[in-house]
């Protein structure tokens, strides 16, 4: 089926007519530009890069897939004669023989060099330079931005790109910040040191810095974070601090690789406006306490489009109920690993006979009729007293579709490895809405005695705090502020993450960089 598109300046270049076939081309969202780097140090000559496949869709339409496996970038590591120094980027075999088979996006003016027995009409208009060890090596000069490669097609081996300045230098060791030793200097293609990782800061409400995002790879030392955090909430004009509520709530550990964003560009259906929303869920897979905790932090920010205005911005503990098997009768699993975890049953009481369906149901590997398979579904999450509402019974639904651990059975005494990431992630709303109309926000809002938008509650979201409270949490609507977001989205960008409407989730991971802590 083909997919929709929510962003009027992207989806107006979606449909491409094939030059040779009366086939409409339906090509990924990959989203542009790069992450803004701490350091405003210039970034490595790749910044990122893909793979396309193409399959016919039912409606007689070629769909193209991103894929990042089998491609390693590694800066200043060419060993080739004549090319010492020079950047590498490894592809594997590919048999397709599409013109358009691989990008990459160069962040200024550079020198490509391909080295490869073979030769494809693609490479017309790149010089030979000689040989290398026999294979050919074609050199092309390239300005910042996309370039596009052919695959090296059937029964053809696969060939070697070599990078360089527009001079035809290697690209030189990038700086270090201030204080930063050369006995620290980042190793590229491996773990970043921890003083990289410091550098992504974020300010929260309070004014006060605290962890955000960062990509999976740092794009100036090239080096590796081992986990992900989904959207790069810059994309949506917004800086998500991610400890904000869980330090509010009485420095409560929640675990740093676990805030997972989404960023989704949304056209109001009545009124044509767009809007940025940012969501971001407490939702690691790789940690088997999710199975003890009830309530994760949800952070849900909306940016106006047109004036870059942030419009609302709310956080809190969500509840997310009961604990199930994804599988079978959706078995209530009832934790042991830990004395603490609470009664699930009780739990399952108490939301009986409420209409909301807040729930967890996660794989369990070593239970008679059940398959250790299947997403872990995630539905609840959201608090109407700050002002959201929404249809269902949850609101609010993440399916993590490979997650990394399984409970070991019902009784969920340890974690079992799955062997996989969790990087394919979909989020769905039904018809999630922010409204500031409501009772509550009215009378939160003017508890202060001025009707700004601005009021203060409890990390739960649930009572109102006064401005300095030890755990007052900064909630904002702007005064008349009502909208809404619905439908399904993925992404298929490992590098920001841009999410968008009916997508096909990719496995995201770059060069094997996640470690096992996600």
């Amino acid at each position: 089926m083909k997919r929709l598109w929510t962003v009027a300046a992207v989806s107006a270049t979606l449909l491409v007519l094939a030059a040779c076939a009366n086939f409409v081309i339906i090509p990924p969202i990959i989203s542009d530009g790069v992450a803004a780097h701490p350091t405003g140090f210039d970034p490595a000559l790749l910044i990122r890069y893909h793979r396309i496949s193409e399959h016919e869709t039912e409606e007689g339409e070629i769909e193209q897939t991103p894929h990042y496996s089998g491609i390693g970038y590694h800066p200043r590591q060419s060993g080739y004669l004549g090319y010492d120094n020079w950047d590498v980027l490894e592809v594997p075999r590919d048999s397709s023989g599409i013109n358009n088979w691989l990008h990459l996006f160069l962040s200024r003016d550079a020198v490509l060099v391909v080295i490869w027995e073979e030769y494809a009409g693609w490479l017309s208009g790149w010089s030979q330079e000689g040989e290398i060890a026999g294979r050919t090596v074609y050199r092309r000069s390239f300005g910042a931005g996309e370039v596009v490669l052919g695959s090296p097609g059937e029964e053809n081996d696969a060939y070697t790109v070599l990078i360089g300045e527009s001079d035809g230098q290697p690209s030189s060791l990038p700086p270090l910040p201030a204080g930063i030793d050369e006995a620290d200097r980042p190793t590229t293609n491996a773990a970043c040191p921890g003083w990289v990782h410091n550098l992504y800061l974020a300010a929260g409400p309070d004014g006060l810095l605290y962890e955000g995002w960062h990509p999976q790879i740092d794009t100036v030392y090239w080096c590796y974070f081992e986990h992900e955090h989904g959207s790069d909430p810059s994309m949506a004009n917004y800086g998500a601090a991610f400890r904000y509520i869980a330090d509010k709530n009485y420095g409560q550990n929640e675990q740093h690789e676990g805030f997972k964003g989404y960023v989704i560009l949304n056209v109001e259906a009545e009124t044509g406006k767009r809007y940025h929303w940012y969501v971001n869920i407490h939702s690691t897979t790789s940690a088997i306490s999710r199975t003890c905790a009830r309530q994760h932090t949800v952070v849900i920010a909306v940016v106006d489009a047109q004036t870059g205005e942030l419009v609302a911005e709310l956080g809190y503990k969500g509840d997310y109920g009961t604990v199930r098997s994804n599988q079978g009768d959706n078995t209530l699993i009832q934790p042991t690993f830990s004395a603490t975890c609470p009664d699930q049953q009780s739990i399952d009481n108490e939301l009986e006979g409420t209409g909301d369906s807040f729930v967890k149901r996660v794989r369990v590997a070593n239970q008679a009729g059940v398959s250790n398979g299947g997403y872990e579904n995630w539905r609840g999450g959201l608090n109407t007293t700050v002002g959201l509402s929404y249809n269902g019974s949850s609101g609010l639904a993440l399916d993590i579709r490979n997650p990394m651990t399984s409970c070991d059975t019902f009784t969920c005494t340890g974690a079992i490895s799955t062997g996989s990431n969790a990087t394919r992630r979909t989020i769905r709303f039904s018809h999630m809405r922010i409204d500031a109309n409501t009772d509550t926000v009215q009378i939160f809002d003017a508890l202060d005695g001025t009707v700004d938008g601005v009021f203060f509650t409890d990390p739960y979201g649930k009572l109102p705090r006064n401005e300095g409270d030890p755990d007052a949490i900064r909630q904002y609507i702007q005064p008349g502020l009502d909208i809404s977001i619905d439908g399904g989205f993925a992404t298929e960008d490992a590098w920001r993450a841009l999410y968008v409407l009916n997508a096909h989730p990719e496995d995201l991971e770059l060069e094997g960089s996640l470690g096992s802590i996600n």
